[in-house]
């Protein structure tokens, strides 16, 4: 799946310019109203990036109040990686 097909599965998606990274970051919604922020980025990051996710997981299941993380996987054909989390980072980067 490329980029521009998995930001066509939301009914909304909006860019954000915001924060500190160079991943393309969008705020995007499901067709039932379900608000994430969605992160794409090259795959030159991902063994970092893999490895902040699962960190990211381990904390959200201690029950720190933070994003849930929602899902990571491969995107441009192998070309870049998405990483996907709940609405509260994506309320919070407004």
């Amino acid at each position: 799946m490329t980029e521009k097909e998995l930001l066509e599965t939301f009914v909304k998606f909006e860019p954000i310019s915001k924060g500190w990274s160079n991943d393309k970051k969008y705020r995007v919604e499901t067709a039932d109203g379900r608000r994430m922020l969605l992160r794409v980025s090259v795959i030159t990051e991902y063994d970092r990036k893999k490895s902040e996710y699962e960190m990211m997981e381990r904390v959200y299941e201690l029950g720190v109040f933070t994003s849930q993380p929602l899902g990571f996987d491969l995107c441009d054909n192998g070309k870049a990686y998405i990483h996907c989390q709940d609405g509260l980072t994506a309320r919070t980067l407004r």
